[in-house]
């Protein structure tokens, strides 16, 4: 139930609550005191009959009949037998009786009609219940509009921090992207500066075969790190409504399908669940999935063992990725967080990486909402353990 219904329910709920209270004790407090009048009147002629010198029957019937209220009287022998002596214009079927002793054991009954009362009161009750009904209605029409009004401007309010905090997450993050880029390229495009300052020199320099394949390999080492750069970034700019749940095992099997048939010396064993949902992109599951095989082909041997799973449990997939290489040991006491920084050198650039592998799987699974950490694997080398939730339909 959204915010808006909820404070509308309390509202209203509270209104009424205490409007019908309010209601119905004046409606009591009206009815109680016509009672009382009618109480009040009937005593009042008992007083008075009691303290009459004169006859009893005669100054019962005078006073009923000066009363402002209609009153009947009637005679009760001592066997118990009623005489109406003054009867109502109509019978009383909701009275109140007060009965006066005379002579000769007989009793006056003194006896007034509380219908008009009673009447009065359930008509009140009615209109208290429509009053209530209107203010309901009212009380509804007034509130979705106010806050209908207050918690637009309040997600308006949201809105516009949420926009403004992402831009400042874009904004660092391509300044640190930036950083990274300018420090990383800056190695490369120093030594092919330096060669081509030596070709102006000499030209039999700059057309050595030598010098040539070492300019390239420069360039090339420029051109993966400036891709894996975008990548990293491209991760983090996909927008959440893009993800669609979809099953995953299939795309798992064909990655590591290629990842054998492109290393046919190694030993792969792979366990894959049959139905794997999850709110991804290709793209994403591509970053987590080829830049992890990938590190394995770049930093193992090339008859590494391999060993691939990807189950369900607890509501969540875990993909467990192993391999035989040399591993990282001597690194996984430290800060986890801080082997998935760019171009960090424990196990990169020797064979040729980047140094970003890591950090764009780290990226990719933070994007979907996962946790990923390393440990030492079964086979001897590294072991990359990745949690995400499931997606719910």
């Amino acid at each position: 139930m959204g915010l808006q219904k909820r404070l509308t329910i309390f509202t209203v709920a509270l209104v009424t609550l205490l409007s019908g209270l309010l209601g119905g004790f004046l409606i009591k407090q009206d009815f109680n005191g016509a009672i009382n009048k009618i109480r009040t009147e009937l005593i009042y002629i008992q007083s008075s009959v009691d303290q009459t010198q004169q006859d009893k029957v005669t100054t019962a019937v005078a006073l009923a009949r000066s009363a402002p209220i209609q009153v009947s009287v009637g005679l009760v022998d001592e066997n118990g037998n009623l005489t109406a002596i003054l009867e109502p214009d109509e019978p009383l079927s909701k009275k109140i009786d007060i009965y006066v002793d005379i002579e000769g054991g007989s009793q006056l009954l003194l006896s007034a009609s509380t219908s008009n009362e009673l009447d009065r009161r359930n008509s009140s009750v009615i209109n208290l219940f429509v009053f209530l009904l209107s203010i309901i209605a009212l009380s509804i029409i007034i509130l979705r509009l106010v806050i209908a009004r207050d918690v637009a401007r309040e997600r308006r309010a949201i809105e516009m921090a949420e926009h403004l905090k992402s831009e400042n997450e874009k904004r660092t993050a391509l300044l640190e992207f930036a950083g990274d880029a300018s420090h990383e390229l800056r190695t490369p495009l120093t030594v092919i500066k330096g060669y081509l300052e030596l070709g102006e020199k000499s030209r039999d320099v700059i057309s050595s075969p030598e010098t040539i394949g070492r300019m390239k390999r420069e360039v090339d080492r420029m051109e993966r790190t400036i891709s894996s750069l975008l990548q990293v970034f491209e991760i983090d700019a996909i927008p959440d409504q893009e993800l669609r749940v979809q099953n995953i095992a299939p795309l798992l099997n064909e990655a590591v399908n290629t990842f054998i048939e492109i290393n046919p010396m190694r030993e792969v064993s792979c366990e894959i669940d049959s139905n794997i949902e999850l709110s991804i992109t290709e793209p994403l599951l591509n970053a987590v999935i080829g830049n992890a095989l990938s590190n394995i082909s770049r930093h193992t041997q090339e008859n590494a063992p391999v060993s691939f799973s990807a189950k369900k449990l607890n509501g969540e997939v875990l993909i467990k990725i192993e391999d035989g290489g040399p591993g990282i040991a001597d690194r996984l006491s430290e800060d986890s967080i801080q082997l998935f920084t760019r171009f960090d050198k424990s196990r990169s650039r020797q064979n040729g990486g980047s140094g970003l592998g890591l950090s764009i799987i780290f990226s990719a699974v933070k994007k979907l909402g996962g946790e990923i950490n390393l440990g030492r694997s079964n086979l001897g080398g590294l072991a990359i353990n990745i949690r995400i939730p499931i997606s719910k339909n």
